[in-house]
C-alpha cells in the first residue's frame, strides 16, 4: 500500500533528488571514472538529442534562421582560434539581444546592437568578471549554473517542497565535496598511478579551473575540483535524460532517430579507439550545443526575474 502511494507521488522533483544523491555518491568515490565514462557515453547522446530538441523549438529565437548566426560563430571559433574572444562575446551578446530587444524583428537591428554590445564588452574584457564568465561558460556555467537555473525556473513555475529541496540540495553539493576534500577522504585514490595517468585525458576540461598537472603529479588541492566537475557533468546529463516526460525531447521522427543513433555509435567507437581523438572530434559538437542553448538560458533567466520581481512581467 505504502509502496503504491510512493510510486504514485513520485515525480520529476523526486527523481532530481535521487539523481543528485547518486551523482554525489559516485563522484565522491570514483570521480575520474565517472567523468571519463559519462563524458564519452552520455555526452554525445546529450549533445545530439538536445540540438535536435532545440531545432524543433527553433532554438528559442524569434525567426526561422536566427540560429544560423550561432552555428556560424561556433564554426569560426574553431577555424579562427585567435579571434575566439570576440566570437564568443558575439555569440553571448547575440543570444541575449534575441531574447530581450523588440528591435529583433529587423535583422539590421540585431546586427547594430550586436556590434555595439561586442565593442562595449571588448573594451572591458580585461576585467576579471568578463574573463571568468567566458572561461567557465562551456564548463561550470553550462553544466552546473544553467542546470540550476532550469530547476529553479521549474520550481518557481510549479512550486513544490520536493522542487525547492532539489534546488537546495544541488547548491549544497559543492560544500559537501569541500568537506570531503578537507577531511582528505579518498586521498590514496588521487595519488595512484591510475589517477595520474588518466587525468591527462581530462586536462582540457579541468584546466580552466586550475593547473592540476605539475611535474606529472596531481595536486592535493585539486581533489575537490575533480569531484565537483565529475558530479556536475554526470548530473547535468542525468537531469537532461530525466526530462523525457516534461519536455518530450524523445518525440522525433524515425529518420532523425537513425541519424542520431549512427552518429552516437560512431562517436563511441572513436572514443574506444582513442579517447583523446574522440574528445577532439566531439569538441565542436559539445561547444555547439552550449552556444545554441544560450537563447534558452537568457530566456529562462528572464522568466525567473519576471516571477521573482513582478515588475519585469510587463516586458
Amino acid at each position: 500500500m505504502y509502496m503504491n502511494i510512493l510510486i504514485k507521488n513520485f515525480n520529476t522533483d523526486h527523481l532530481n533528488i535521487l539523481m543528485i544523491l547518486v551523482s554525489f555518491c559516485i563522484a565522491s568515490v570514483a570521480p575520474l571514472e565517472l567523468l571519463l565514462l559519462s563524458y564519452a557515453f552520455l555526452g554525445p547522446a546529450h549533445y545530439l538529442t538536445e540540438i535536435s530538441w532545440l531545432h524543433d523549438k527553433q532554438y528559442f529565437t524569434n525567426h526561422a534562421y536566427d540560429y544560423t548566426v550561432l552555428y556560424i560563430l561556433t564554426l569560426l571559433l574553431f577555424l579562427l582560434p585567435s579571434f575566439s574572444m570576440i566570437l564568443l562575446i558575439s555569440a553571448v551578446c547575440y543570444s541575449c539581444i534575441s531574447i530581450i530587444y523588440s528591435i529583433r524583428n529587423h535583422w539590421w537591428g540585431k546586427v547594430f546592437i550586436l556590434t555595439i554590445y561586442t565593442i562595449v564588452i571588448l573594451c572591458f574584457h580585461h576585467l576579471p568578471i568578463i574573463n571568468t564568465f567566458l572561461l567557465f561558460l562551456p564548463t561550470l556555467i553550462h553544466v552546473f549554473c544553467f542546470t540550476l537555473l532550469f530547476m529553479l525556473a521549474g520550481t518557481l513555475k510549479n512550486p513544490s517542497t520536493a522542487g525547492f529541496c532539489s534546488v537546495i540540495l544541488l547548491l549544497l553539493c559543492p560544500l559537501g565535496f569541500f568537506m570531503l576534500d578537507h577531511m582528505s577522504i579518498n586521498l590514496p585514490y588521487y595519488n595512484s598511478v591510475y589517477a595520474q595517468d588518466n587525468i591527462h585525458n581530462l586536462s582540457n576540461i579541468i584546466k580552466p579551473f586550475t593547473d592540476i598537472i605539475i611535474d606529472n603529479h596531481i595536486m592535493h588541492d585539486t581533489n575537490y575540483v575533480i569531484r565537483f566537475i565529475a558530479f556536475a557533468y554526470f548530473y547535468h546529463y542525468l537531469n537532461w535524460f530525466g526530462k523525457t516526460k516534461v519536455i518530450k525531447w524523445h518525440k522525433i521522427s524515425l529518420k532523425r532517430k537513425i541519424i542520431i543513433t549512427v552518429i552516437y555509435i560512431t562517436s563511441i567507437m572513436v572514443y574506444y579507439y582513442n579517447y583523446r581523438l574522440g574528445f577532439a572530434i566531439l569538441l565542436y559538437l559539445s561547444f555547439l550545443h552550449v552556444i545554441l542553448e544560450l537563447p534558452l538560458n537568457f530566456l529562462t533567466l528572464r522568466r525567473i526575474i519576471g516571477i521573482i520581481t513582478p515588475h519585469f512581467r510587463r516586458y
